[in-house]
C-alpha cells in the first residue's frame, strides 16, 4: 500500500486555543498619549460533569499585560460552533445555536479594574436544575476589555471593544448514558489552487453531547481496492451537538488519471465510525460524483485481547448491529490485521504483508445471514492455538461486509470489523523505541509542535499509555539547563496500541510559545512498567518562529 503525502490544514480549534490561552493581545501602537493595552486569559476550556440538581465551581485567571490600568467586564454567554471548528458567541437576539448552560453560571466579579501586571482569579458558580436532562450543555465565560472613556482618536473605542477572550465550558449532565451519534453529511473533493486536491468531510453531531472526531481518508480504485490512506483533518476535533464541522486534508501528491472512490471515516466514540464515500475522476478536469453515506451498522467490540496458552482454545464474540430502517445482508470472513503510521487498525489487502498473523487459527460458526432493521446478531469466533506456537502476539480481524438493496449492484454498503489481539502465553519481551523526533513547521502565534516516531521492536502488542514532552534551555556546552522557561507537557493516551514491527507518529504541542533562544527537547512515550522510551532534539527559536536544528540526539531508548 502506498502512502499519500498530505499537508493538513491546522485544526481551527488550536487557533481558538492559542487566542484563549494567550488572550487577544492587541497593541494600540506607539501613538502619542496611548499605552499598550492587552491581557492574558486562561484556561481556554474546561470540562465539567454534574448531576441534575448539583452544583460546582471553577475559576479563570486574568492578567493585565497593558501599560496602564484597565477595566474588564465578565459574563457567561451562549456559545456556537462554526464549520471550521472554531467557536463564536452570538448576541442575545441571535437564536441559541447549541444547548446552553449560560443561564446556570454566575460570574464573580462581573467587573473589575487591574493595574499593569496585576492578576486576579475569576470565580464561576454553576448550578444545574433538578429537571435538567442528561447530555451536554455549553457556554462561554467571556472577558472583555472596556475601552477608555473619552478616547481621542476616532474608531479607537470600537477597536478596543474587540479585545476579548473566553473560556469554553463543556458541561455533561450525568444521568443515563449520553447519546453519542454523528454522521458525515457531506464529502467533497475540489482541486486546490496550490496544486493537488482538497478532501473535505462534514461531520454533523446528531446526538445530545459533544464528540471528539478523528478522521481517516482512504483512496480506493474504481473497483474498491485500497490504494492509500492518510489522516483526515488535523487531529481530534470537538463537535458540539447540532453543529457541523469540516475535516479537511490537502493531498499534494500527484494522483494518476483514472476513476477512484474517496472514503472518509471518522471515529467519534459511537458504536461505529461515521462513513461517507464518493466516486471521482482525475483527468484534464476533475469530475465530481454524488456523495454516498455508509450504512448505519456497527460491530462490537471493536477490539478484543485474549491470552491463550500453546495448544489452548478460546471462543470470542462479534456482535453486528443494524441501525438502518431497512434489512441488510451480512457476509463475514477472517483476515490478517495491519496497522498504519496513524495507529489505525484495518483488515489487510490481498497483497499486504501482515507479520505474526493468527488468521489460520481463527474460524467462524456463521459467515452469512440477513439482519432485520434494528436487529443484532452475535457470531461466535473460535480460536485454536497450535501446540508448537511460540510465545508472543498474534493478530487477526473478523470482517463483516454489509449490503442493502437488491440487484447485482447494492444501493449501499459498509465494512465493519473487530480486531483480535492474541497473546500466546510464555516469555514475552515488549520493547519500544523512539526512532526520531521532528519539529513541525511553525504556525504563527502558536507554540512549537513536535512529532515523535515510535517503533515496536518486541514480539507483542504494546499499550501506549502516555506521551511526555520536556523542553529546556540549551547551554553553551549543549546540555539542558532547567530554568523558569522549562516546559513539561504530559498527555494521557486513551486506548492506543502499537503492533510489533509498526512505526507510528505521536504529536505534541507545548502549552505556550517560547522566547527566542537555543533549546533542547525530549519526547518520551510511556508503555508499561518500564522506563519511557525517549529521544531528544536540539532546536532554536528565532525572533518570530522556531527552526529545526541540524540534528537531534537520543536521550534514552
Amino acid at each position: 500500500m502506498h502512502s499519500i503525502s498530505a499537508a493538513r490544514e491546522p485544526w481551527p480549534s488550536r487557533l481558538c486555543w492559542a487566542a484563549a490561552l494567550l488572550a487577544a493581545v492587541l497593541l494600540a501602537g506607539p501613538r502619542p498619549g496611548h499605552a499598550q493595552v492587552g491581557f492574558l486569559w486562561a484556561p481556554p476550556s474546561i470540562s465539567l460533569l454534574v448531576p441534575p440538581g448539583g452544583s460546582t465551581q471553577f475559576r479563570c485567571q486574568l492578567m493585565n499585560t497593558g501599560g496602564h490600568a484597565s477595566r474588564f467586564q465578565l459574563e457567561a454567554v451562549a456559545v456556537g460552533q462554526k464549520e471550521d471548528g472554531g467557536y463564536y458567541f452570538p448576541g442575545t437576539d441571535d437564536p441559541q445555536p447549541v444547548p446552553s448552560c449560560a443561564d446556570w453560571i454566575t460570574v464573580s466579579p462581573s467587573e473589575l479594574t487591574l493595574e499593569p501586571a496585576e492578576a486576579a482569579f475569576i470565580w464561576c458558580s454553576l448550578e444545574v436544575p433538578r429537571t435538567a436532562r442528561a447530555g451536554g450543555r455549553y457556554a462561554g465565560v467571556v472577558c472583555r476589555l472596556v475601552p477608555e472613556r473619552g478616547a481621542e482618536e476616532p474608531g479607537r473605542a470600537q477597536m478596543e471593544l474587540q479585545l476579548n477572550s473566553a473560556t469554553v465550558v463543556f458541561l455533561t449532565i450525568a444521568g443515563r448514558r449520553p447519546t453519542w451519534k454523528a454522521k458525515l453529511s457531506r464529502l467533497e473533493i475540489k482541486p486546490a489552487e496550490e496544486g493537488g486536491f482538497w478532501f473535505e468531510g462534514a461531520l454533523t453531531n446528531t446526538g445530545n453531547v459533544h464528540v471528539f472526531g478523528q478522521g481517516r481518508l482512504v483512496l480506493r480504485g474504481e473497483r474498491g481496492r485500497r490504494l492509500a490512506q492518510t489522516q483526515l483533518g488535523g487531529g481530534r476535533g470537538t463537535v458540539l451537538p447540532g453543529a457541523t464541522v469540516n475535516f479537511r486534508t490537502l493531498i499534494t501528491e500527484r494522483i494518476p488519471i483514472g476513476k477512484y472512490i474517496a472514503e472518509a471515516r471518522v471515529d467519534y466514540g459511537g458504536r461505529g465510525p461515521a462513513v461517507a464515500r464518493t466516486p471521482f475522476e482525475v483527468g484534464r478536469e476533475m469530475v465530481m460524483g454524488s456523495v454516498s453515506a455508509g450504512l448505519a451498522v456497527a460491530m462490537e467490540p471493536d477490539r478484543q485481547t485474549l491470552d491463550i496458552p500453546p495448544g489452548g482454545m478460546r471462543v470470542a464474540k462479534a456482535t453486528i448491529f443494524n441501525q438502518e430502517a431497512l434489512p441488510v445482508h451480512v457476509k463475514m470472513h477472517v483476515a490478517r490485521l495491519v496497522q498504519d503510521s496513524l495507529g489505525q487498525l484495518s483488515p489487510a489487502e490481498a497483497d499486504e504483508t501482515a507479520a505474526l498473523s493468527a488468521e489460520p487459527w481463527v474460524s467462524l460458526k456463521l459467515d452469512e445471514f440477513d439482519l432485520r432493521s434494528g436487529g443484532r446478531r452475535t457470531v461466535p469466533v473460535s480460536i485454536s492455538v497450535p501446540e508448537e506456537a511460540e510465545a508472543g502476539g498474534r493478530f487477526a480481524t473478523v470482517v463483516a461486509e454489509v449490503t442493502a438493496g437488491e440487484g447485482p449492484v447494492p444501493e449501499a454498503n459498509a465494512v465493519v470489523f473487530t480486531s483480535l489481539l492474541l497473546r500466546v502465553l510464555g516469555e514475552i519481551a515488549p520493547r519500544v523505541e523512539v526512532t526520531r523526533v521532528e519539529l513541525l513547521p511553525p504556525i504563527p502565534g502558536l507554540p512549537p509542535t513536535f512529532r515523535a516516531w515510535v517503533r515496536n521492536h518486541g514480539d507483542v502488542d504494546v499499550p501506549l499509555l502516555s506521551s511526555i514532552l520536556t523542553v529546556n534551555a540549551r547551554g553553551e556546552d549543549g546540555a539542558a539547563v532547567p530554568s523558569a522557561s522549562s516546559r513539561r507537557v504530559v498527555a494521557t493516551l486513551s486506548d492506543e496500541i502499537l503492533l510489533p514491527g509498526v512505526e507510528r507518529a505521536l504529536t505534541m504541542q507545548l502549552d505556550q510559545p517560547l522566547e527566542p533562544g537555543a533549546y533542547t527537547a525530549e519526547m518520551g512515550v510511556g508503555y508499561g512498567p518500564k522506563e519511557p522510551a525517549s529521544k531528544g532534539l536540539d532546536f532554536e527559536v528565532a525572533e518570530n518562529e522556531p527552526s529545526r536544528a541540524a540534528s537531534g540526539s537520543e536521550r534514552r531508548s
